[in-house]
């Protein structure tokens, strides 16, 4: 019974991603046409950590490298925050690699390696930026 649970939670956990996948490429398609203005989207809230000791955390500027990156400005992306390459690839690959092709990613040394890789760039960022 527990596998199964945990089979219909990745399930619903990939229909998520690609339903937010497929709304972010949507929103590059309709930025590139003209028909949307993403620059004009802003969030409302800054970093608790930030706020509290001045200092950005790791996902700091996350946001505003997806948008530039879904704008096609992917040095100004890389500027913002590197770390919105990986998330990208890894939004990708869950949201359309097939059940088969993930299922034995998921598992794998690789997709430790990747975690990792993205885990020390991630880190790496934050401690430059201090």
């Amino acid at each position: 019974m527990k596998s199964y649970a945990r089979d219909t939670v990745a399930v619903l956990e990939r229909r998520l991603v690609r339903l937010f996948v497929s709304l972010a490429l949507a929103g590059v398609v309709l930025s590139l046409f003209g028909w949307v203005n993403l620059e004009a989207v802003r969030l409302p809230w800054i970093c608790p950590l930030k706020a509290l000791t001045g200092h950005p955390c790791p996902g700091c500027g996350m946001t505003d490298a997806a948008r530039a990156l879904m704008e096609g400005h992917f040095r100004e992306a890389a500027e913002r925050n590197p770390n919105v390459y990986p998330l990208a690839l890894w939004a990708i690959l869950v949201a359309f690699a097939p059940e088969r092709l993930f299922a034995r990613f998921r598992g794998s040394p690789i997709a430790k390696g990747f975690y990792g890789l993205w885990l020390a760039l991630a880190l790496g960022w934050w401690l430059l930026r201090f």
